[in-house]
């Protein structure tokens, strides 16, 4: 695709203005807005009331939109509204706002889009935009293909749309969470690390009112420090709050991912990531009869324990290849309830259609209080992602191509290695997962053909 990666559309936020990404996306989804109510009227072709019908059908698209705290955010959304309203849309304006609350808020509204200005985890110069649909899921991949398509040829409109502000939005998210959760974690103490991103002040307000002692960093929203060491991406930083015994969640920018860590009694801090997550919450689904078919998804990067231990508790895995977009797909063909990203992005669809950091760290928690802990171990990973000039190009390398094979006979069957191109930044991401003690250095070697092409 030309502008839509592993998560929406993504890149320096510069180039995103220069290019009228925003406004492009904007005319898109509008003019696609109408096709499809257009199609929905012509449903009853050849009734004699047709006309009225289509007549009815006629109505502007109907479309939310949030940001998040980048510096860069009220410009690309300036220029998103601008799109919009050049075809008469219905906007719904809910200011700064987690990705997860934008779509929560978006199903009582009854949209037919709503869209994220967010480049997520990514650095403060990165921006990006997320689309979810009516029932606030992301886009399907042919959906998704569609829509990038027609960015480039989108038609300029000279109609006149109109702008709601919703300034409830964030009470609207809380009231939601609380209402889902109904229970109370009173003399559970939480670190929570907020990567000066969407869950600055929200995510101490929800897990306050839930009853936890709060000790909240990173807690103001700042665009030009969002996710700078800190957040679900650079876990050192809340390794090194904890104390014995305490318990810790680290969010990304938008809050549609979360990681966490724990101070165990023998002095070390424990890692709970995304694998951690679905495990953890496929346990708690099943004593609470929410799982529905014994069967949850997650992908290539997922650590291989995570089907052992899944198994030993008659739940098997599916993967897809990386994004929560491959995820949801999966989870909606299969009719699953459970699914995610070993990064944090975990989709429990009994209670939300999309990631959402602040739901799954309250799930996790409500979990232990039930007494699920499991002492998951996974098995040994290396990862390391390689910049390059043209991702492609890099791929092709014969020395490269060589010495991943070399890779694979030294691995035989012990292991496993998946070599992926990053969707939103120029990275060649590497990962084996063996305990061969050698791999580690056989990877970088491999990480340096890469970088030297």
């Amino acid at each position: 695709m030309q502008f839509f990666g592993t998560d929406g559309i993504r890149g320096e936020a510069d180039w995103l203005q220069a290019n009228e990404i925003p406004k492009l996306l904007g005319r898109a989804l509008a003019s696609l807005g109408h096709a499809r109510t257009r199609t929905h009227g012509n449903e009853n072709a050849g009734d004699e009331n047709c006309d009225a019908q289509q007549d009815s059908k006629l109505r502007p698209i109907r479309i939310a939109v949030a940001r998040d705290v980048r510096l860069s955010s009220p410009q690309i959304e300036r220029q998103l509204l601008h799109g919009l309203l050049e075809h008469d849309a219905e906007v719904f304006c809910l200011g700064v706002l987690p990705t997860p609350a934008l779509v929560s808020v978006s199903k009582t509204l009854n949209v037919d889009f709503s869209v994220m200005v967010t480049a997520s985890h990514n650095a403060p110069s990165y921006n990006g935009l997320k689309v979810f649909d009516h029932n606030g899921e992301k886009l399907s991949p042919e959906e998704e293909q569609n829509l990038d398509n027609a960015l480039p040829t989108a038609p300029k409109g000279n109609a006149l749309g109109v702008v709601h502000t919703v300034l409830d939005a964030e009470k609207i998210y809380i009231d939601y969470i609380l209402k889902t959760l109904n229970t109370s974690f009173n003399g559970v103490i939480v670190h929570l690390d907020c990567a000066n991103g969407c869950t600055a002040e929200l995510a101490s307000k929800v897990f306050t009112l839930l009853g936890a002692t709060v000790i909240a960093e990173n807690n103001i929203r700042n665009g030009a420090i969002v996710n700078v060491g800190t957040g679900s991406t650079n876990m050192d930083y809340l390794f090194s709050k904890l104390r014995e015994g305490e318990i810790g969640f680290a969010f990304d920018g938008d809050g549609d991912r979360v990681q966490g860590a724990i101070f165990e009694q023998n002095q070390t801090v424990k890692l709970l990531d995304g694998d951690y997550f679905l495990l953890s919450l496929a346990m708690l689904l099943q004593k609470e009869n929410l799982l529905g078919i014994p069967s949850i998804v997650a992908t290539e990067l997922s650590n291989g324990k995570l089907s052992l231990e899944l198994a030993q508790r008659g739940i098997s895995l599916e993967r897809t290849d990386v994004g929560d977009k491959f995820v949801l797909d999966r989870l909606k063909q299969k009719n699953l309830i459970l699914g995610g990203e070993r990064s944090g992005h975990i989709i429990a669809r009994c209670y939300s259609p999309t990631g959402d950091g602040i739901l799954s760290a309250l799930l996790l928690l409500k979990a232990r209080k039930f007494g699920i802990c499991p002492a998951f171990v996974p098995f040994k990973q290396y990862e390391l992602n390689v910049k390059v000039k043209d991702r492609d190009v890099a791929l092709k390398n014969p020395i490269f191509l060589s010495e991943l094979k070399k890779l694979k006979e030294l691995l035989d069957n012990d292991g496993r290695i998946l070599v992926r191109k990053s969707g939103t930044e120029p990275l060649i991401r590497l990962m084996c997962e063996s305990d061969k003690i050698e791999i580690g250095d056989f990877l970088t070697k491999i990480g340096n053909v890469l970088q030297n092409n």
